[in-house]
């Protein structure tokens, strides 16, 4: 299969669906950052009150 070429062909058929998971993935990371931060957060709150 001739990826490259394909993608350049499908493009703008697939744009669309490409976006949607696009979106998807983002929102996967912001969900799995959004705990990390809280918890860097709170970690430097107790850090500073020592």
């Amino acid at each position: 299969m001739n990826f490259m070429g394909n993608k350049v062909k499908a493009g703008r058929a697939v744009n669309t669906k490409h976006n949607k998971v696009k979106i998807a993935e983002v929102l996967q990371l912001v969900l799995l950052l959004i705990p990390v931060f809280k918890l860097s957060r709170k970690i430097l709150k107790d850090r500073k009150m020592k």
